[in-house]
């Protein structure tokens, strides 16, 4: 094999147990596979420890074949990709057996996208073969298409934004006819269907390099066609004391400072979004109220079109909303505790966003807002300590509000509940008061028919 030796010993215990099962399975049967993708990169360079290990055969009786010695240990797979992949867990990594896209290698890689992804380790041997030249393209720094590059844009303007995110996670440059030819074609970006852009953005926001590959996307052009919620905030000049980069370069950098978990990257990567559409000038300087819900919105429309899930989506929203964290030693107990109800689920996610943002500010109050959120971090902490889940709870469940009031399930039982635990929280009502617990609810449920609202701001 050429290039530097395999990384086997330095996988993920997990990982390498898919390894072992692979190797296994491949010997039980006999049968000539090869991974290829995203793992064989990773076995010549060891860089991004990946999440599946795609495994191909060049026909389908191999193909079947090691997938039902697979099934006998890893159990039934999920079917992936309209049919065309098999997909095999261990733990939180996969084993994926993938559909040949022809009779031998070499027309295999030239269907596939970038040479750099289109070289085979043969298994169980881990010997190379590279019909296209994919390894010398990889250490020599050079990303080119496995076809005209105009034909391989076309067949997926999807791998326009790929291009970008594998060159930069890989440290390597698009070859000039490559690069040409994805600056004519990003257009063709608007014909793609809004999940493709997700899929793609998935992999951009858990990339272990999302900062300079965001910083990439608006270099390459790119953001109107992928982001096109944060076009507004590309070159979008703070005007305050505080920050040293525009909106868009902020929240690269920010996105980069979070742990790769998905929503929180996303909430990073929005969190700023509604400021371009808040901003107000005063005293020659620029303040933004309210664009964190603006953001949140945003973030919401954006992550809706790419198919992201609900509960994902819930979080960003959540985090971004409270983003605009600013403690002070003034709070009381019982702000801290309506704090830590607000927060409930997304609590120690915030933190680090609002550290993240903090740290990519300039050194003004720079320490002062660490220290601040240190602080916050230890009363909460104390708070929890002294008070058990259950003081903190409504005295009614939702059940029980639907039959006190004889109606359905609906909007009016979450906000109902969400009043008494406030209450709770404030010290207005005890946490095992049914009784007033009774009284408070038809009086706020009379209000909340009247459209008086103004009990949400208390």
């Amino acid at each position: 094999m050429s290039g530097p030796p395999l990384k086997l010993e330095t996988l993920p215990q997990q990982l390498r147990e898919c390894v072992d099962i692979l190797l296994e399975s491949v010997r039980a049967t006999g049968v000539k596979a090869y991974i290829v993708g995203g793992f064989s990169i990773f076995l010549l360079t060891g860089k991004k420890v990946p999440e599946d290990i795609d495994v191909l055969t060049l026909d389908e009786h191999s193909r079947h074949r090691l997938a039902r010695t697979l099934t006998r240990i890893l159990g039934e797979p999920q079917t992936i990709r309209n049919k065309e992949v098999l997909r095999f867990k261990h733990g939180k990594y996969f084993v994926d057996l993938v559909e040949s896209k022809g009779p031998t290698l070499e027309e295999d890689a030239r269907c596939r996208d970038f040479t750099v992804n289109a070289f085979y380790i043969t298994l169980p041997e881990f010997d190379a073969e590279d019909p296209l030249g994919g390894i010398k393209d990889l250490f020599s720094g050079i990303c080119k298409t496995c076809d005209i590059p105009e034909k391989t844009f076309y067949e997926d303007p999807g791998r326009i934004v790929r291009m970008v995110r594998i060159s930069t996670e890989l440290d390597i440059s698009p070859h000039h006819d490559v690069a040409a030819a994805a600056l004519r074609m990003k257009g063709w970006l608007r014909t793609l269907r809004s999940e493709r852009i997700g899929e793609e953005m998935r992999k951009i926001l858990l990339s272990p390099r999302v900062h300079p590959v965001l910083l990439a996307l608006k270099k390459a052009r790119l953001v109107e066609y992928v982001l096109p919620e944060l076009l507004p905030s590309v070159d979008f000049d703070q005007q305050t004391p505080y920050h040293f980069e525009n909106v868009f370069s902020h929240a690269a950098r920010v996105t980069g400072l979070v742990p790769p978990k998905l929503a929180l990257r996303a909430a990073a990567l929005f969190h700023d979004a509604g400021k371009p559409h808040a901003a107000v000038k005063k005293e020659r300087r620029l303040s933004f109220p309210g664009h964190e819900h603006i953001s949140a919105k945003l973030a919401a429309r954006a992550l809706l079109r790419w198919g992201f899930p609900r509960n994902t989506r819930k979080t960003v929203e959540s985090l971004i909303r409270h983003h605009m964290l600013i403690y002070t030693p003034e709070w009381t107990d019982r702000a801290v505790r309506r704090f830590i109800k607000r927060t409930e689920g997304f609590r120690e996610d915030l933190y680090c966003l609002v550290e993240a943002d903090i740290i990519s500010r300039s050194d003004l109050a720079k320490a002062e807002s660490i220290q601040a959120l240190s602080e916050l971090k230890h009363r909460v902490e104390k708070l929890l300590e002294e008070t058990s889940a259950g003081e903190m709870k409504s005295p009614l469940n939702g059940y029980e509000i639907m039959e006190i009031l004889n109606i359905q399930p609906g909007p009016a039982v979450g906000f109902l509940k969400k009043r008494l635990e406030e209450m709770v929280v404030d010290g207005v009502l005890s946490p095992d008061n049914k009784e007033k617990a009774v009284q408070v609810l038809k009086e706020e449920y009379e209000k909340f028919r009247k459209g008086d609202f103004s009990c949400e701001q208390s």
